[in-house]
């Protein structure tokens, strides 16, 4: 009896940039190793995915990461929720993310 070995290509998975979702064309419109059709930012390249309001836009490419209503550059604290923007100090650094909120100190790092 003859064998003969049958090499048939199976995909790696390795190879699947979407794991968990369909998308035979494996597009990866931004270059961060994440296909279109699972990354939150498929136009802006966040290998991290991080999407710190949970509506479904990363952080990379959302106008407001923190979900208040306010847009990043006018938000006095971009990563935490906070629609009032109280700033007891004048600092221009939301109360809720302010190292100091009762003392002005302006250059703390954000």
């Amino acid at each position: 009896m003859k064998w003969s070995i049958a090499y048939i290509f199976i995909p790696s998975v390795l190879q699947d940039n979407c794991l968990f979702i369909f998308n035979p064309d494996q597009i990866d419109g931004d270059y961060d190793g994440l296909g279109n059709a699972c990354d939150n930012c498929p136009f802006t390249s966040n290998v991290n995915q991080r999407d710190t309001d949970w509506d479904g836009a990363g952080d990379s490419c959302d106008v407001d990461r923190d979900g208040d209503g306010i847009v990043n550059n006018a938000d006095n604290c971009p990563l935490i929720n906070n629609p009032r923007q109280a700033d007891q100090d004048g600092d221009r650094w939301g109360d809720l993310c302010d190292n100091c909120r009762h003392i002005y100190n302006r250059d703390q790092v954000r």
